[in-house]
């Protein structure tokens, strides 16, 4: 059987034939070597990526949803009802509210479409979701964007009663998020901070970075991240890199080989 080579005889096997201060300088060396491997090592084993099953866990989620509905109507309170205002053709906003509204009914909240044509004219639209607002029967309201360019999208947003605004976009909501306060959350940041508290992923005083800057998305995952646990969120120091992602490298501690093919 082979017998396993210690670093001190590995290192004076580098140093035969070698005088003694070079034979030194040479031991130096190696001792670094070995420090910086395992240092690197340890942030591997320490930073290393923790794999998420987002499958179980919107399962387990849609599970406590649909009790919580229940419930609630048990309890002799209205059914949930969202309402959807969806304007113009595109294929891909009909899909979008085609999957929102199948999602609700499978967690047991009802739900209709309003459809208007992409000629609908902004006043038009401002007074449908005036009326849905006061609507007691509508628990939660929301436009799916994008709209026609003849509609300006931030009076619309602004439009939706902040507490009916199930897509956290009305200047209220956001203004709440960005100061820690209890509030209705963008979905896609919502769904961000779920995953990492259901993981007990830990990043209160960690550095954080977000790659995008989006309002709907990237700055909504940055508010949530940077707050603290007096608002029972993470308190990370966060960072935006947008659109150079060749520059990702440097803003974290070990990049796998394939990082730069990003």
């Amino acid at each position: 059987m082979a017998a396993s080579i210690s670093p001190l005889r590995s290192s004076f096997r580098i140093c035969n034939g070698l005088s003694f201060h070079h034979c030194r300088a040479k031991l130096r060396m190696h001792r670094k070597c070995e420090s910086q491997r395992r240092h690197l090592h340890e942030s591997v084993t320490r930073h290393a990526a923790v794999v998420v099953s987002g499958t179980e866990m919107a399962r387990q989620i849609h599970r406590e949803i649909q009790r919580e509905v229940e419930e609630l109507v048990a309890g002799g309170n209205m059914r949930p009802h969202l309402g959807v205002v969806l304007v113009g053709d595109d294929p891909a906003s009909h899909t979008y509210v085609r999957n929102k509204t199948r999602a609700a009914s499978i967690l047991g909240i009802s739900s209709d479409t309003v459809l208007k044509p992409s000629s609908v004219s902004q006043d038009e639209l401002l007074e449908l979701i005036d009326k849905m607002n006061r609507d007691w029967r509508v628990s939660g309201l929301l436009v799916q964007l994008p709209l026609p360019g003849h509609i300006e999208e931030r009076a619309v947003c602004n439009a939706i009663a902040p507490e009916k605004d199930v897509d956290g976009f009305h200047i209220v909501n956001i203004g709440k998020l960005c100061l820690g306060q209890r509030s209705m959350v963008p979905a896609t940041p919502a769904a961000v901070w779920e995953i990492i508290r259901r993981a007990g992923i830990e990043t209160v005083g960690k550095n954080v970075l977000v790659a995008g800057r989006s309002k709907n998305v990237g700055l909504p995952i940055a508010m949530l991240l940077h707050t603290d646990r007096n608002h029972q969120r993470s308190g990370g120091a966060v960072s935006f890199m947008y659109p150079a992602l060749e520059s990702l490298r440097a803003y974290v501690d070990v990049a796998p080989p394939r990082f730069s093919q990003l």
